[in-house]
């Protein structure tokens, strides 16, 4: 299943770097332009998060939770966000890694969680976040899904903030997204929820992967996927979604 795995997840990294390896999305306020990770620079970047005292503190909860990593399903950006109007601008990263319960397919049913790592200048976000179990749906995954984010300080606390408001971003309408960045919040416009969809059917011969994790029994949320195979549609939408979800 292993094989099986990589492969399929090798092509779904193929087909995002080939049709959303460049973001550009302008609004009033700002320029974004990312590129996104490849599977050697995400391997390279699970390395230096583990070395992260807050991030290993998340990393051994989803152990503690029964939950295994995907090694193939990572998916992340980096770039730079600009101020079209003062020329300030501050380095952006995100990437996210997925995970999966072994127990929970034993039971005959799914269960998938991430970890997130978002990094806005010096502001880091990490977080991990767990959702519903047997629940195939992609808002309702979001929406319900538990988290809990390292602090200044180390400290393990729950938050209802990135998933709420990533499921809201990608699966609203024409609305203003709020970047916090060393120089104030920038306002930036996002509209993906038709492109998002669209790329999602668009990608659909390559989510079969889900079910790998699932025993064959559902599509469980896996956030690296989602990105890999709606960043094709709407890449620009979602680095602003992932940015402003907060």
């Amino acid at each position: 299943m292993k094989s099986r795995i990589a492969k399929a997840f090798t092509t779904l990294l193929i087909f995002s770097l080939v049709f959303a390896s460049r973001s550009e999305l302008f609004s009033q306020d700002a320029d974004l332009k990312t590129k996104n990770l490849s599977a050697s620079d995400l391997k390279l970047k699970w390395e230096d998060n583990s070395k992260d005292k807050g991030w290993d503190k998340l990393l051994k909860e989803m152990g503690r939770n029964g939950f295994k990593r995907v090694a193939e399903s990572s998916w992340g950006f980096k770039g730079v966000l600009k101020d079209q109007k003062t020329g300030k601008s501050v380095d952006v990263e995100f990437c996210v890694f997925d995970f999966y319960s072994p127990k929970a397919v034993n039971d005959k049913s799914f269960q998938t969680g991430s970890m997130v790592w978002r990094k806005i200048g010096d502001e880091v976000y990490k977080a991990y976040l767990i959702y519903p179990k047997g629940i195939s749906d992609v808002e309702k995954s979001l929406m319900e899904s538990v988290e809990f984010y390292a602090d200044k300080n180390n400290d393990i606390k729950k938050a209802n903030s990135f998933g709420r408001q990533f499921s809201k971003c990608v699966n609203g309408g024409n609305h203003t997204v709020l970047i916090d960045t060393w120089f104030g919040k920038m306002k930036v416009k996002a509209d993906c929820k038709t492109s998002c969809i669209t790329g999602i059917v668009a990608c659909g011969g390559v989510t079969a992967i889900l079910e790998l994790v699932s025993g064959g029994l559902g599509t469980p949320l896996l956030l690296a996927t989602f990105g890999l195979c709606a960043g094709a549609a709407c890449a620009s939408c979602l680095t602003y979604c992932a940015l402003g979800s907060l």
